[in-house]
């Protein structure tokens, strides 16, 4: 695996020093042509003032000395996202979707992978200690292994513990597991064969996470009640001596420690998420303090603290924090991610979009090396992006609403108005200077966009919880779970004049020659023949699949399938829609299409640039006798 990582690289830096674009002539559909390979950061550790922080599937190595300006010294591009990260003499060990990775950090300006370890079902949390690593796993149970030849890692000794092992923390010849429900104290001092030595089972834990030690008090994290303090000076006899709730509402999620200090995050799911960093004084363990909290703007996920600093990887950004005054705890600065991307538009040589870190822009002119030519930071999750006439329409999860950007110089986008909304749009559709904004919130709303600088909503109509609009003359059908038929022949005046429950909800869609296409764990395609009663004419079922954004291009339907991928249909007999291709990716969310390229968005993963299907079929709608646009094998 390894080895056809390093060709990939080395073949992409053939394609730019050769002239990249002549040599991706003659691609097969979907065939990945680029990468934009940072997403959501999930997962940090912070040795001294340098931090590792997980940008969806590349770990990012930055200098936090100066924290007022972070600076990322060097990266590293792996597959998936970045579950945990520790670094241990020169090593950073990252364990992902694929394994336990081995990197080589003592040069930050260029790390390089030792070695991989693929035996584990996803290693939820790490502990290293002298060139072995300690690894709990969703279904592994406690896993040690030795890395001391970082090429050739192999399993030495492992545990099962009677319930789900979470995390791990290991301090000299003694390693302290939390399993649901229990702390487990282990004697590794063979690490072939662990021994038990001690189990706490209290009625206060509900839930365990995580685990910190300090001497001989372990920091037990529980997902619903916040951290308690436990005495294991007598590892046969652990006691539990105290607890700090989680100070507001939320759920507590990771737990770090640094002499008398305790840090542990906790995070919220709402529309707008969110979450907190909590310092603790555990001086006196049987009486810990809570000095102070801090919110953070994203969804928090994991905290590290060293010295007076703690970094906060929050999805969206890295957050660097204040706490030489513990009892006043501030942020000092921040480093954006890539965040997770939920749409995606193409045009005139750019990808836009919108996601959890704002509307970014990206460079697709050299479409082997996406670059960020410009990025908005907003109050909220960029939901959707829609393009019409030079302009950029971007609808936010927050206070700005529906924000305006001129497309002039494409790559440097200029905010020409915004637009307040008290609720949220899942989707922006612009038609003559009207912009419809479907809302889960039970209401479609229609602004007046003649004049970009200041937009003007004109109207809004309860339509059921929607999440997307089709526009089709006279008429808005808005879906969601339920589908309705507005009348917008006067935009300012909408009149809903049917609606019909559905059994299925719908996420996108589009429309032609009066007939509808629905995105709906796979796809639906309804004729208007009576506008006043949609019916369902044709169906394309993806087994166990989702479905999100869809676009059609000619006679084909490109549809985001999430953890399905990407599947392209053909539509040209719209009663038999039939799948033609299939593209397996993280998880597919958004998805574009723009001349021979398609972008899918990956929701916290980045971008990928694809090649596209138009040559895939014959006029008559068979597929093309060239054997390279063949589809690929699907589940």
């Amino acid at each position: 695996m390894r080895f056809e990582r390093e060709l990939v690289a080395a073949l992409l830096v053939i394609v730019v020093l050769l002239g990249g674009e002549s040599l991706l002539r003659g691609q097969s559909c979907l065939e990945t042509i680029g990468e934009w390979p940072y997403g959501s950061a999930t997962s940090v550790e912070l040795v001294g003032s340098t931090a590792y922080v997980g940008n969806g599937p590349t770990l990012w190595i930055v200098d936090v000395g100066d924290p007022s300006a972070p600076m990322v010294l060097g990266e590293l591009t792996l597959w998936g996202a970045l579950l945990q990260i520790k670094v241990s003499s020169e090593i950073a060990y990252v364990s992902t979707s694929l394994g336990i990775h081995a990197i080589d950090v003592s040069n930050p300006a260029n790390p390089v992978e030792l070695g991989l370890f693929e035996g584990i079902d996803r290693a939820i949390a790490l502990s290293v200690a002298d060139g072995v690593v300690y690894a709990t796993g969703n279904s592994d149970g406690l896993l040690i292994i030795d890395f001391s030849t970082p090429s050739s890692p192999v399993v030495i000794g492992e545990y099962s513990p009677p319930g789900v092992a979470y995390s791990v923390d290991v301090q000299g010849s003694l390693a302290y597991l939390v399993d649901e429900d229990s702390l487990i104290i282990l004697d590794v001092s063979s690490p072939a064969t662990p021994t038990l030595l001690g189990r706490l089972i209290a009625p206060e834990f509900h839930w365990t996470l995580d685990v910190a030690v300090s001497g001989t008090v372990v920091y037990v994290l529980d997902f619903f009640e916040g951290v308690f303090a436990v005495d294991v000076s007598i590892p046969t006899e652990p006691a539990l001596l105290a607890g700090v709730p989680i100070p507001f509402s939320g759920w507590a999620s990771s737990i770090d420690s640094q002499g008398d200090l305790v840090s542990f995050i906790s995070y919220t799911v709402g529309s707008l998420g969110g979450g907190g960093l909590h310092l603790v004084d555990v001086t006196d363990p049987s009486q810990p303090l809570l000095l102070d909290s801090l919110e953070t703007p994203g969804e928090t996920y994991e905290a590290a603290i060293s010295g007076g600093l703690a970094v906060v990887a929050d999805g969206n950004a890295l957050q660097i924090v204040d706490i030489s005054t513990p009892t006043s705890l501030g942020y000092l600065g921040h480093l954006l991610v890539g965040g997770s991307v939920r749409d995606v538009e193409l045009a005139n040589g750019h990808a836009y979009l919108a996601g959890s870190g704002g509307f970014t822009v990206l460079d697709t002119s050299s479409p082997w090396m996406p670059t960020v030519s410009a990025r908005f930071e907003t109050q909220g999750r960029a939901l959707d992006v829609s393009l019409d006439s030079g302009l950029a329409y971007v609808s936010v999860d927050g206070p700005e609403g529906l924000l305006i950007y001129d497309l002039g110089d494409p790559g440097v986008p200029v905010l020409l108005g915004s637009l307040a909304s008290a609720s949220a749009a899942e989707e922006v559709s612009v038609r003559g200077g009207y912009a419809f904004l479907a809302s889960p919130f039970l209401d479609l709303k229609i602004v007046d966009i003649s004049v970009p600088s200041a937009p003007i909503e004109v109207a809004s109509v309860v339509a059921g919880a929607s999440q997307t609009t089709a526009l089709n003359g006279d008429y808005a059908y808005s879906a969601g779970s339920q589908l309705a038929v507005i009348d917008v022949s006067v935009p300012s005046n909408p009149v809903v004049l049917a609606s019909q429950g559905l059994p299925f909800s719908i996420s996108d869609s589009a429309v032609r020659n009066g007939v509808l296409y629905f995105s709906s764990s796979g796809l639906r395609v309804f004729d208007t023949v009576d506008p006043l009663s949609p019916n369902q004419i044709g169906l394309l079922s993806l087994a166990g699949g989702s479905s999100h954004d869809l676009v059609l291009e000619a006679d084909l339907v490109y549809l985001a399938a999430g953890l399905g991928g990407v599947r392209v249909v053909d539509v040209s007999a719209p009663t038999a829609p039939r799948q033609v291709a299939y593209r397996g990716t993280s998880y597919a969310r958004g998805i574009a299409v723009g001349g021979d390229r398609v972008a899918v968005a990956k929701d916290g993963q980045g971008l990928s640039i694809l090649q596209g299907c138009a040559g895939l079929l014959f006029a008559d709608g068979f597929e093309s006798g060239d054997t390279v646009a063949w589809p690929q094998s699907s589940p």
